[in-house]
């Protein structure tokens, strides 16, 4: 079966909407091996438009209908039951499935991990916060590993898992403050300090910092589970270690948070913390 091939217009606008949404991971895809770049790019793409469905929606069942059309249509692209149609990232989708089969419950793992954003309460403890990261995050690892050529037999597959959920945990504590302007909640219900109960009562800095303790904890289980990563596999498949990059942006970010006490409004959390010339090294070592 011959592999579609997507514009060169198509693929620039692929790459300038995951520039724009997701800066990390599109600097993590330059350091992949030029020939699969562009299916990097599109899978991370992906996740940045399935991840800003709960923001756009008025009401969650929206979000759970528009989640469930993406599904339908990566299923049916992946059983060859439907040709690509729509915006340039469907047909992107399409060559990286040509390109690289995988099992549908792979992709499954991701959606059903997703699906948790369109609860209105969708983690309940530190231990659901958990088994989201690695739902959604540590499944779009996996997938990122197998696009680069990786194994799912190797250690290394369940490496990016933990390493995802790591990028994901950073993705969320990051994203407190403008989660709570759009009303949504992402941390732990039970964990939260006394005087939140929503989203809405992280209103003033007082609220913001008051959510330190919790901050720090969910940072250290991040942390954590980067030690877990290298500690499985420190050296992934040469070809596969751009599915690991994003884990080290998101540690270095979790490890500030920690030193600062959990303090969301430290204006030094909002600096870059893509460092070209570290990531080269490590891509020069293998290593991440």
């Amino acid at each position: 079966m011959t592999t579609p091939v997507l514009s060169s217009s198509a693929l620039s606008s692929i790459a300038d909407d995951l520039r724009q949404r997701d800066p990390d991971r599109f600097f993590t895809s330059l350091l992949a091996p030029a020939e699969y770049r562009d299916d990097l790019m599109a899978l991370y793409a992906l996740d940045a438009e399935l991840r800003q469905i709960r923001a756009l929606v008025s009401e969650p069942m929206l979000g759970r209908i528009r989640l469930q059309w993406w599904y339908e249509r990566i299923a049916a692209l992946q059983t060859g039951e439907e040709q690509p149609s729509g915006p340039p990232l469907m047909y992107a989708m399409d060559a990286l499935i040509h390109r690289t089969p995988m099992p549908e419950n792979r992709f499954c793992d991701y959606f059903c991990g997703r699906s948790n954003d369109m609860e209105e309460a969708p983690i309940l403890d530190t231990s659901f916060f958990q088994q989201y990261t690695q739902g959604v995050g540590g499944s779009l690892a996996v997938l990122a590993y197998r696009v680069l050529g990786g194994d799912f037999d190797h250690p290394a597959a369940e490496a990016a898992r933990l390493s995802g959920a790591v990028w994901e945990t950073a993705y969320v504590l990051r994203s407190v403050l403008t989660h709570s302007q759009k009303g949504i909640m992402m941390l732990p219900l039970v964990d939260l300090p006394e005087a939140i109960l929503s989203a809405s009562d992280i209103d003033s800095p007082e609220a913001v910092r008051s959510l330190g303790p919790l901050m720090i904890q969910l940072a250290q289980q991040g942390l954590d589970q980067a030690r877990q990563a290298r500690a499985l596999c420190q050296r992934p498949p040469g070809q596969t270690l751009a599915a690991f990059l994003p884990m080290v942006i998101a540690e270095a970010w979790l490890t500030r948070l920690v030193r600062n006490g959990g303090d969301l409004l430290d204006a030094r959390l909002t600096l870059p913390h893509r460092r070209p010339l570290v990531m080269l090294w490590r891509r020069l070592r293998g290593i991440y």
